[in-house]
């Protein structure tokens, strides 16, 4: 967006070696060479790829402005995926928001709050008719700790873990239900 600085950008990290180039009409692009991501069917955690960036916008913006963002994704030479339409005004706060609803069906009824988390995350299921397993994933895939769930609601320290995005599966007889939040 034309309300954004250029010369502020600053690259983070990312799940893949990838190239990023910003074009003439204001566009980032960033290329993942090869990145052959598992298929989402044979193992979700795996299926995914990420890349962080920094970008200031230009000064002395009136309060009330509002910054558009989205993204679109390009596998091969498929139609892009869009991604949802983030908008920021100047003025509130900026704040991140990941829903809360599943990645897949959900269930269970499974609810995950406060996202962005900082030292705890709840954990709830509306719709507990048996034990199940809670299986926490990382954005590398790697599988961070598991624990058995007994009760409807459960409580999780998020004090230790390093910011970023994670995966909560609760696995069962009949199935899984996958969330994710951001760890701050």
């Amino acid at each position: 967006p034309a309300e954004l600085d250029p010369a502020t950008l600053r690259i983070g990290s990312a799940s893949h070696a990838m190239t990023y180039s910003l074009k003439a009409n204001g566009s980032l692009e960033f290329l993942f060479q090869n990145i052959r991501l598992t298929d989402s069917t044979s193992n979700e955690a795996k299926s995914h790829g990420f890349v962080t960036y920094k970008i200031r916008t230009k000064p002395n913006l009136s309060a009330g402005t509002t910054i558009n963002n989205q993204a679109f994704i390009y596998f091969d030479y498929n139609t892009p995926v869009a991604t949802n339409i983030y908008t920021h005004t100047i003025g509130t706060p900026n704040e991140v928001f990941l829903s809360t609803n599943p990645i897949e069906n959900n269930p269970l009824g499974l609810h995950i709050f406060p996202n962005p988390a900082k030292d705890n995350l709840t954990i709830q299921l509306e719709n507990k008719n048996e034990n199940y397993d809670l299986q926490l994933v990382n954005a590398f895939g790697q599988t961070i700790f598991t624990k058995k769930l007994t009760e409807t609601t459960t409580l999780l320290n998020t004090e230790t873990l390093p910011q970023g995005s994670y995966f909560i599966y609760i696995l069962g007889k009949n199935g899984k239900t996958v969330g994710k939040f951001v760890k701050l």
